[in-house]
Parts: structure tokens; C-alpha cells; sequence
């Protein structure tokens, strides 16, 4: 499993994570479609703005980035949230 220092995003990811008001995301957690399909309510993201980002399903995304934890993906989906509402001051 891929570690937050492989990701050039991760900074930026927790920036976007403290100011939607998580404090604490369970990085290194397995991604599972039950748990993505959770974060994307908590993000405010629907599941076709999720597969607007190349996706056709939940475990699609899982099983094209095998190594990739539960944090990435939590964090593309709060990239993906901040485009939608245009609120780039909280980057």
C-alpha cells in the first residue's frame, strides 16, 4: 500500500479534509466500495459526480489503484468537491 508521501496531492488533501471539518481521515485504511460510497456522502459528492472523474464504479476505481488507501481516493473526491463549488480559498 502506497504511502501519503507518494501522493504530491497529500498536502493539499489536508488542507481540504481540516477545512471540511474532518479531522481525522483513516489514511491508511483498505478502500471498499461501502466505505468510498460513505465518503462521498460525508464529501457532499453524488456517485455520478464521483464516476465524472473516469470511473465506472466504486470497485472499478479500487481495482485499477490496487495499492492506493482509502485516503487518496477520500482526497480526489475533496479535490473534486472544491472544483465543483469553486471554493479555492480553503487550497
Amino acid at each position: 500500500m502506497r504511502t501519503a508521501t507518494d501522493f504530491l496531492g497529500y498536502p493539499i488533501w489536508q488542507e481540504l479534509a481540516r477545512a471540511a471539518g474532518f479531522k481525522r481521515v483513516a489514511w491508511n485504511a483498505k478502500p471498499t466500495p461501502a466505505l468510498l460510497r460513505r465518503w462521498l456522502g460525508r464529501i457532499g459528492l453524488s456517485l455520478d459526480e464521483y464516476k465524472s472523474l473516469g470511473w465506472r464504479t466504486l470497485q472499478d476505481s479500487i481495482d485499477l489503484n490496487p495499492d492506493w488507501p482509502l485516503g487518496a481516493f477520500i482526497g480526489l473526491m475533496l479535490e473534486e468537491a472544491t472544483w465543483k463549488r469553486g471554493n479555492f480559498a480553503t487550497v
